[in-house]
């Protein structure tokens, strides 16, 4: 997936950010050193760490669901899995958790998409007996009411331990969670919860498609 220049690029954007250098304006360094696309450049934005920060961030990944509740960042999640269906980039970043290069920001329009994932979600959550769920979306995404109530409506049908609610502000919410699991790659969520973190997308994706992403880690 990756070119030469491409790893290159890694290898120095990472050493600098190892040093404190501003990321924003190394980004542009890096960048256009390497001649890098937006889509490379975003790459670097949110997939490599600076080494403590990803070590520390690496310490709250879990593999498994041990710890309840779950609290699911519903559209980090969605737009994850949405981006690998439609054949965009995803990786493994430097933090250990599975992040694309689709740059949504809120806005995805495939209905059948996002029903599919709807169902997968639907389905992995029936098959944990035993934990409680809490599925946060963004009150401002278009369309969060309804996908709120149909996913409430599946979980008292099925009597499952979940529920869907909206927010105006998720990431702080979730920020604020100290025990449980939380499952979210937002690079804020991940550094300021104090529960553990649990890589949803990549779970449901190796299980439902098999998935092999490239690992930024290995690119030294």
């Amino acid at each position: 997936m990756f070119s030469e220049h491409f790893k290159k690029a890694v290898i120095d954007y990472r050493y600098l950010m190892n040093r404190n250098y501003p990321k924003k304006s190394t980004i542009k360094l890096v960048g256009d050193k390497y001649r890098l696309s937006r889509q490379e450049r975003s790459i670097l934005y949110r997939g490599i760490s600076d080494s403590k920060t990803a070590l520390e961030r690496r310490s709250k990944v879990v593999r498994e669901i041990v710890q309840g509740p779950v609290y699911i960042d519903t559209y980090n999640v969605m737009f994850v899995m949405a981006n690998y269906i439609l054949g965009r980039s995803v990786y493994l970043s430097d933090d250990g958790v599975l992040r694309d290069a689709g740059e949504m920001h809120g806005r995805f329009s495939n209905k059948k998409i996002l029903q599919r994932i709807q169902e997968i979600l639907e389905e992995f959550v029936s098959g944990k007996v035993g934990l409680t769920f809490r599925f946060i979306l963004d009150e401002p995404v278009s369309n969060s009411g309804r996908l709120s109530a149909e996913l409430n409506a599946f979980f008292r049908q099925h009597r499952l331990e979940a529920e869907a609610r909206t927010m105006a502000s998720p990431d702080y919410f979730l920020s604020q969670i100290v025990k449980g699991t939380v499952c979210s790659g937002d690079s804020v969520i991940m550094d300021n919860t104090g529960a553990q973190i649990f890589d949803l997308p990549l779970y449901l994706l190796t299980k439902h498609f098999d998935i092999q992403p490239p690992v930024l880690n290995e690119l030294r």
